[in-house]
């Protein structure tokens, strides 16, 4: 008797057994050698072949197929993305599969990390670190952590991160950014101050965001302070109580930009405060009445027409305004003010298609579309009449 054969039978019993499907019994082409088959029903031998073969299996397409960076740093914009993924793959496949994630891919494994980290999932984590994914481990998963505010997974990752100094550097200005000031606190503790070239950037960072329990606690305990751009930013952003702050305490001040940066995104308040409270500075009116303008901010500019008449109002105001399709500042351009707009207007207006704007131009562009009279020198409407035509004998002057 065949010894081999008999142990293999004993196990598994009649290879008719293990072949009792009723649509392959007559078909011989679906008869295979009992060890051939003996070796792909066993799932530990069927693990073990198959990390060496091409391809992963079908249920796990959806995780490999995420376009991950070729380097090992994965975008934190990217995490939302992420953790939707990974969470809606377990909930249809079973987190008892997250094994096959990194013994089939050990780049989608990635996923798996980020997924940890930035939900504050220890237990797993500890677990991807424990198995082959990590040589495939995201550099950034502090950075990931401290962006989603996982203060216990910050510090759980400490022993695992290879330059620790250099990621608390990166994280703490990502923490600072997002305003999770018990990250920063974590982060001060461990790290002191000094520790990196660009730390400056963390006030900085905070301020432009809104973020003043983070700029209050770094101002109050590092020594780093910041530069003119905290204030610049904060106005750009609205932020007046950050504005206040860095005014009492700090001595950086802020630039011209400031109040252009804050007409820009129409905040009106910012700029009475700039201009209440940092009147030392020479303020860019135009670049703040043509920022206005260009992005559709009627009210920034009635106020620079209430409290600055005669500065910095030039035709380039209506021609972006024209130019990005902003009726309503065409509108409030001609009927309070007199400096109307080059005809380059009304030609950008057509190009993008602003069609309102083409519609006004063509009702009231004699009276809004300005140029050089050749008579007098002075630019007045493309229709005029002008009396030093008229005192030279020149006929139909400047006239369409």
């Amino acid at each position: 008797m065949n010894m081999g054969m008999s142990a293999n039978t004993a196990r598994h019993g009649p290879v008719s057994n293990l072949l009792r499907r009723p649509q392959y019994a007559s078909n011989p082409a679906w008869t295979m050698p009992t060890a051939t088959h003996a070796v792909l029903s066993s799932t530990d031998l069927f693990q073990h072949i198959t990390p060496f073969q091409q391809g992963v299996p079908h249920h796990m397409l959806e995780l490999t197929a995420f376009p991950l960076p070729i380097s090992s740093t994965v975008p934190v914009a990217d995490i939302a993305a992420i953790v939707a993924l990974v969470q809606a793959w377990w909930n249809a496949h079973g987190r008892r599969q997250c094994r096959q994630v990194w013994t089939y891919s050990p780049r989608a494994s990635r996923l798996v990390l980020v997924y940890a980290a930035a939900t504050g999932q220890g237990h797993l984590l500890r677990t991807c670190f424990s198995s082959k994914c990590t040589n495939n481990v995201a550099d950034n998963l502090m950075d990931v952590a401290a962006f989603t505010g996982q203060l216990r997974m910050v510090a759980e990752l400490v022993p695992y991160i290879h330059d620790v100094d250099e990621a608390m550097a990166t994280a703490m200005l990502t923490a600072a950014s997002n305003g999770h000031v018990d990250i920063v606190e974590f982060f001060h503790r461990h790290m002191g101050t000094d520790t990196h070239p660009d730390t400056t950037k963390l006030m900085d960072a905070a301020a432009s965001n809104g973020h003043l329990a983070v700029v209050q606690f770094l101002h109050f305990h590092r020594r780093e302070g910041c530069t003119s751009s905290a204030m610049d930013l904060a106005a750009s952003h609205g932020h007046l109580d950050i504005l206040a702050f860095l005014h009492a305490h700090r001595s950086e001040g802020c630039t011209p930009a400031a109040l252009s940066l804050a007409a820009a995104n129409g905040h009106v308040q910012v700029m009475q405060w700039l201009v209440e409270h940092r009147g030392s500075i020479k303020w860019r009116w135009s670049e703040a009445i043509t920022n206005a303008a260009a992005h559709g901010h009627v009210q920034v500019l009635a106020y620079i027409h209430a409290t600055k008449p005669r500065t910095g109002w030039t035709k380039h105001a209506m021609d972006v305004a024209a130019s990005n399709g902003h009726v309503q500042v065409v509108e409030f351009l001609h009927r309070e003010r007199k400096e109307g707009c080059s005809e380059a207007a009304e030609a950008l207006a057509t190009a993008f298609g602003h069609d309102e704007v083409v519609a006004y131009f063509q009702k009231y562009g004699d009276e809004v579309i300005r140029r050089l009279c050749c008579a007098c020198g002075f630019n007045k409407p493309r229709v005029h009449d002008c009396p030093t035509a008229h005192r030279a004998s020149f006929t139909a002057v400047c006239v369409k």
